[in-house]
């Protein structure tokens, strides 16, 4: 039986566009806004202590006067993702469909929606590591290559605060309150909906969790068994793997990627921790470039992920091609805060 390819080319995307996203931690918290734009760079500067994105324009567009005193401006080229697939007729014959119901032989569309869920599987593995990244202030590609150091590049000394929770004198709260400081005394022009969120390792979150003094809190705090709750609601999708703290969330993250190479990469160190605010506006900006590709050319792009086919000569299979052209970054490194479990 000759089984040919019901999709068009421009039906192909839209069965890309349907399939769930299935996110990490960082993408399911919504924390960067997605800017889709027409070109490859982004420029950032900085005025009167605030950070202030240029819009691009196109090359016969008016231009913008503030570039003519764009004294301390950092431009970051957008990192290209490029991943294919082929499908050929021994992945499909003889096959069984995976489907309830009598036994079905597996059909194209079913092949290509599996592979294409794969694939756009991987990319999000990616944008989650990259997104990772930005929360500590160092762009790293997987194969540990310093993309950008934002500290360096905007010129901001990092805000280290060890914590010595090896030490039972300590009072988690003094650090929890050099950390609500520092975020709302760097705020300035960025806006905040007043909350805290540390992403951590699994050591320290524990750390914090059985300390003496955030007992101490809690038997002092009025509504402690609601915050213990808090930690325990089976709706979260991290359950029992966050502590609340005067003010501020911790939250255990232990993500782990592979590499081309098969390395594991682990973003979050099991002694380390990474405070920032939530609710900002102009921090998280997640830009989008146009793909590699005639028809895209100049033209902010309307998802993240470009998908193309073609045809194998002789009707031998198909090929699937996708790319994605994608930067997170944090624009007010200033507001990122770096915690070591140790003492100083």
């Amino acid at each position: 039986m000759s089984i040919t390819n019901p999709f068009e080319p421009q039906t192909i995307g839209q069965a890309l566009d349907v399939l769930p996203n299935r996110f990490s931690r960082v993408g399911q918290m919504n924390i960067f806004d997605r800017r889709p734009i027409a070109t490859t760079t982004v420029t950032v500067i900085m005025r009167k202590g605030r950070l202030v994105l240029l819009n691009p324009v196109a090359r016969s567009g008016p231009r913008q006067e503030q570039n003519r005193t764009l004294k301390n401006s950092i431009t970051f080229d957008i990192p290209t993702f490029k991943f294919g697939d082929v499908i050929t007729p021994e992945d499909i014959q003889n096959v069984v469909r995976f489907a309830p119901g009598p036994l079905q032989a597996e059909q194209v569309a079913d092949a290509e929606a599996r592979r294409l869920q794969s694939v756009r599987d991987t990319h999000d593995e990616t944008f989650e590591f990259f997104r990772l990244a930005a929360l500590k202030g160092q762009i790293v590609d997987p194969l540990g290559n310093l993309m950008y150091n934002l500290f360096d590049a905007f010129s901001i000394q990092k805000k280290i605060i060890y914590m010595d929770l090896d030490n039972p004198l300590t009072d988690i709260t003094d650090h929890t309150s050099a950390i609500t400081d520092h975020i709302a005394t760097e705020l300035k022009g960025e806006t905040s909906d007043g909350g805290v969120h540390v992403m951590c390792g699994k050591d320290m979150r524990r750390k914090i969790n059985r300390h003496p003094s955030r007992t101490k809190w809690l038997e002092q705090h009025p509504d402690a068994a609601s915050l213990l709750a808090k930690s325990r609601d089976i709706g979260d999708p991290n359950a029992m793997r966050t502590t609340y703290v005067d003010g501020v969330m911790f939250e255990e993250n232990t993500e782990q990627f592979e590499n081309i190479n098969g390395e594991t990469l682990i973003p979050i160190e099991t002694n380390r921790g990474y405070a920032f605010p939530t609710g900002t506006t102009e921090m998280f900006p997640e830009y989008d470039a146009p793909a590699n590709r005639m028809d895209t050319v100049n033209v902010a792009p309307n998802e993240e992920i470009f998908v193309s086919y073609e045809d194998l000569k002789h009707d031998k299979g198909i090929d699937l091609d996708t790319e994605s052209n994608k930067l997170p970054l944090c624009t007010a490194p200033r507001l990122l805060i770096e915690l070591r479990a140790e003492a100083a």
